[in-house]
Parts: structure tokens; C-alpha cells; sequence
């Protein structure tokens, strides 16, 4: 793809003399075919660890556009746990996740962050459904909660005639 190629993709829905460049480019709300990309162990700006993972859209208008889970399960700081509703969460969307790319966790996996970011990288490539649906943020409102669900995709064999082939 040559720059050109580049600079017309990227600016066609930008207004150079009063859009932000550092516009929110966040999934909206809504269904989407997602593949897994990346798992890995890291750290949130906390200093807690972290299981991130990344989903990258597969098709309609939002094509190649990533989706970013940042999974905290307990906190390094002693005297503020992570509220029980959060852990819980986020065990429910390993666990989601792992079953729709195929996966069965062992207990082993689950030791760490490290050894968990490993075993979910095996599903790397599943293909699945994602519904995200957004929630208010009283404290940032810029920012709504992300909340999702996930599904197996629908892969019913579609029938289609040799006269409906345009070649």
C-alpha cells in the first residue's frame, strides 16, 4: 500500500480543521465477528498484573480494528482489594473466552498470569462473536464501561447455485 493509498484510507472521515487527532477509536456498541490475536502477562498503570488480551474485528465496517481486555484478578496493593464483582468478571470472561476458542483450562494454567496468558494463547486465531455493550461511567464519562459477551458464530454452510457466481 503506498502512502497515498494510506492517506486516503485514514483521512476520508477526518476533518483536519476541527476533528481531534486523538479522536476516540474505540469500538461502538455493538455485534461484531471477532478473531484472537494476542494474549499475554503485563501490568496495568497500577502496578497489578495483568492478562491482556487483543480481538481484532474480521469483518463489516469496522475491519481490522482491535479490541483491547485488560484482565486484573487481584491487586498488589494490600490495603485496597479489587471489588468482588470485577474478579468475578473477569474469571467469567477467561473462562468465556477459553471455551470459545476451544480451550480447556487446567488448574496448572491458572497459577499465574504468565501461565494463564500462555494457555489462552493457544486459541490464537478462533473466531468468534462479540456483543460489547457500553455502560455509563459517572467518574468518566468520556470512558463507558465495556461489557461483554461472547458467542459461537454462526456457521451455517451458506447454499449458493453455480449461476449466482459472477465469474
Amino acid at each position: 500500500m503506498s502512502l497515498l493509498d494510506v492517506m486516503e484510507e485514514y483521512s476520508k472521515d477526518f476533518d483536519a480543521s476541527k476533528d481531534s487527532i486523538s479522536s476516540n477509536a474505540m469500538l461502538p456498541a455493538g455485534v461484531y465477528a471477532v478473531r484472537l490475536t494476542k494474549v499475554k502477562a503485563d501490568s496495568d498503570n497500577f502496578g497489578n498484573d495483568e492478562v491482556a488480551i487483543t480481538l481484532q474485528v474480521v469483518s463489516g465496517d469496522h475491519k481490522d480494528k482491535l479490541e483491547f481486555l485488560n484482565l486484573v484478578f487481584k491487586s498488589n496493593d494490600t490495603e485496597k482489594e479489587l471489588p468482588k464483582f470485577v474478579v468475578e468478571k473477569n474469571v467469567k470472561t477467561v473462562l468465556k473466552l477459553a471455551t470459545m476458542c476451544g480451550l480447556t483450562l487446567k488448574k496448572g494454567d491458572m497459577k499465574s498470569e504468565e501461565t494463564l496468558a500462555k494457555a489462552l494463547q493457544a486459541g490464537s486465531g478462533m473466531q468468534f462473536k462479540m456483543i460489547l455493550k457500553l455502560g455509563k461511567n459517572k467518574k468518566n464519562p468520556d470512558y463507558p464501561f465495556r461489557n461483554y459477551e461472547f458467542e459461537e458464530l454462526d456457521n451455517t454452510p451458506i447454499d449458493i447455485s453455480d449461476d449466482e457466481f459472477p465469474f
